[in-house]
């Protein structure tokens, strides 16, 4: 009886440590977990609607309801949009999640990020994290933005944070926008990324323009460039009425555009206003 109570006790502990080790990784932030890791970290996480990837370093990102896909390519700064008047002549490979996020971490520094959205991790000898929710993520990768020491690497981080599943992450990039405790840098990748979120919410619920309409399009997206090369005095406000009273999305996407490169906190204001008086993701 005596080594039957010792073996169950022996049990009973270790099942009790198992329990303390496990509620204490738990109660670690993503944050931490990631930050007190030292080399390569992964997690993935749900994407929102309108996001796929070939499971390498191209991302496409699309508006629900639109077959016009914007090309996200990992280590350049660029986008282009595929026409979707073409739409019948290509099909990407794209695969509709999950987001995967590598992040190196150097003495609890944010060194590099990487991300993909689709195929799976190589087997090999990093910290895997596995599926984390999508918000936790976007909250934690914003966190990390705040630290970053440029605007590139804080674009990226911010791209990846863009791409959670039902994360309204405008109050976050608010903030980040009208902070003087971060860099430059960062508050411009914020705006740059208010202004994305904010051509989504300015657009949505408008049809795409008919086909036949596109060269009078096309020459009133060129009038709105011209504005961007007029004092911000007279500019500013010319776009700002664009986004407000346009019914052409195209014209509307292209002032936010021009708005989300203009440093000028009345273009903040206008995404506030866009981004927060909307009804939430369902």
């Amino acid at each position: 009886m005596r080594t039957i109570a010792i073996s169950l006790s022996a049990a009973t502990l270790a099942a009790t440590t198992s329990f303390v080790v496990t509620d204490s990784l738990r109660a670690q932030s993503l944050d931490q977990r990631i930050t007190r890791q030292e080399g390569t970290v992964r997690m993935s996480y749900t994407p929102r609607e309108g996001v796929c990837g070939d499971g390498g370093a191209t991302i496409y990102t699309w508006e629900p309801g639109s077959s016009r896909r914007t090309i996200h390519v990992r280590g350049n700064t660029y986008s282009n949009t595929i026409d979707d008047r073409f739409a019948d002549e290509w099909e990407p490979n794209c695969v509709p999640g999950p987001v995967r996020v590598a992040i190196t971490v150097e003495a609890g520094s944010i060194t590099s990020l990487r991300t993909y959205v689709g195929g799976e991790w190589p087997s090999a000898g990093t910290r895997d994290l596995g599926r984390v929710t999508a918000s936790d993520a976007a909250r934690t990768l914003i966190r990390i933005a705040e630290r970053a020491a440029g605007g590139r690497s804080a674009n990226e981080i911010l791209f990846a944070a863009s791409m959670a599943d039902s994360a309204d992450t405008a109050r976050d990039l608010l903030r980040l926008a009208r902070s003087q405790d971060v860099g430059a840098d960062v508050r411009k990748a914020a705006v740059y990324h208010l202004g994305n979120a904010a051509a989504e919410a300015a657009t949505r619920g408008l049809h795409d323009i008919a086909r036949d309409g596109d060269e009078a399009i096309g020459v009133r997206e060129s009038a709105v460039f011209a504005l961007t090369r007029q004092p911000s005095d007279v500019g500013v406000p010319a776009l700002i009425d664009l986004v407000r009273n346009s019914t052409e999305p195209r014209v509307r996407k292209a002032a936010i555009f021009w708005l989300a490169r203009s440093d000028d906190p009345r273009a903040i204001k206008l995404f506030e206003e866009l981004l927060l008086s909307r009804p939430p993701r369902s």
